[in-house]
């Protein structure tokens, strides 16, 4: 017996099994509490890693280890990026609580500890900015009335000896090396209005700064020579 279709019933039935083809594709392979297969990705919660194609994968997935970062952070000045402003051991405590990705510090005095209650429990978001602010006008005062300052261990600091301020601190990008302070200008502190008040702007968290987890994954050798297996599930190929 032969059966005869008009084109509009090939179109009309072509139609109908995309659109199955198409529902099924956003069907999970497999589906558990912590993660879905697809054909083309898998997802775990709000992060997915996706088969644009059979050679390139690209993920948003971001380590847990990053946001999990203290918002605690201690940190000192350091006159041409010496350890000369507090003795050993005293630092600068401050909690990053930022609005909107930004955060600023209290005018801080050289030589003067700023000590803020700890918060627990709070995190450092993915590139939250900090903004420092250094009052530098005793310093500056006591250069232009002697011609020197003295630190807290009596060391004096001359006038014409005098090459900058920096920041030292153990959240990155600060670090404790106070023998490359100089090496990295983005921790020096600068007075661009003459007020006698020293800032920088600090990126905390950054994504060059934290574990790193790649996000792209392309094919890069030729694997031609080698078996190969097809599969409309992309993930599978």
């Amino acid at each position: 017996m032969k059966i005869c279709q008009s084109p509009k019933q090939i179109l009309a039935a072509l139609f109908f099994i995309m659109i199955a083809m198409a529902a099924n594709a956003q069907q999970p392979l497999y589906k558990s509490r912590a993660f879905s297969v697809y054909r083309d990705k898998v997802v775990q919660g709000k992060y997915e890693a996706k088969a644009l194609s059979a050679t390139h994968i690209k993920s948003n997935y971001q380590s847990p280890v990053n946001l999990q970062q203290s918002a605690n952070i201690s940190f000192k000045f350091a006159i041409n990026g010496k350890d000369n402003e507090m003795p050993p051991g005293k630092d600068h405590f401050f909690t990053v609580a930022a609005l909107n990705g930004s955060a600023e510090t209290p005018i801080i005095t050289f030589g003067k500890q700023l000590k803020q209650p700890v918060k627990e429990n709070l995190v450092l978001q993915p590139n939250t900015k900090l903004k420092l602010r250094l009052d530098m006008r005793e310093v500056l005062k006591a250069f232009e009335q002697n011609g020197f300052y003295s630190t807290y261990n009596g060391t004096k600091i001359y006038k014409a000896d005098f090459k900058g301020v920096y920041v030292a601190g153990a959240t990155l990008p600060m670090i404790w090396d106070f023998d490359n302070l100089v090496n990295n200008p983005g921790l020096q502190l600068k007075d661009t209005d003459g007020d006698g008040i020293y800032e920088t702007e600090l990126v905390l968290n950054a994504k060059q700064d934290q574990k790193q987890i790649s996000d792209e994954w392309k094919l890069s050798k030729d694997i031609s020579a080698f078996p190969q297996y097809k599969s409309q599930n992309i993930l599978g190929n």
